[in-house]
């Protein structure tokens, strides 16, 4: 039994992502590897399932969420309330994801006293 349970629970397309928690998991690099996995775009599933609307779009996709923020088709769908997980972003793309967000009319706002997710609401 591992003294770290969650560590076999978290994945990322992005490596250096990962390999930041190893403050809390000794030899963390000798566990990471790499798999090719197939992946649709936001819109393409939207268009696959025929959603029109979405109320709540919640996004943990550790350190890919501006990609996916990236890809909503604003002019087709405009989630009511956006919670992303923006900790394992970048400085420069916080900013980006913020800017794009405000653009589309949503009011940010940082949950927890560490800030890790940002809730959007569109106004």
């Amino acid at each position: 039994v591992s003294k770290y349970p969650w560590a076999t629970q978290i994945s990322s397309f992005k490596k250096e992502v990962l390999l930041r928690h190893q403050e809390y998991i000794p030899h963390l690099a000798d566990y990471v590897g790499e798999e090719r996995v197939n992946c649709i775009a936001f819109i393409d599933l939207m268009n696959k399932y025929n959603v029109k609307k979405i109320d709540f779009l919640a996004i943990d996709t550790e350190g890919y969420d501006l990609e996916v923020i990236k890809q909503v088709s604003w002019e087709k769908i405009k989630p009511r309330i956006i919670l992303y997980e923006h900790c394992h972003l970048s400085p420069g793309d916080q900013r980006k994801a913020r800017v794009l967000l405000k653009k589309q009319g949503y009011h940010i706002k940082s949950l927890q006293k560490i800030v890790i997710y940002a809730i959007v609401v569109r106004q």
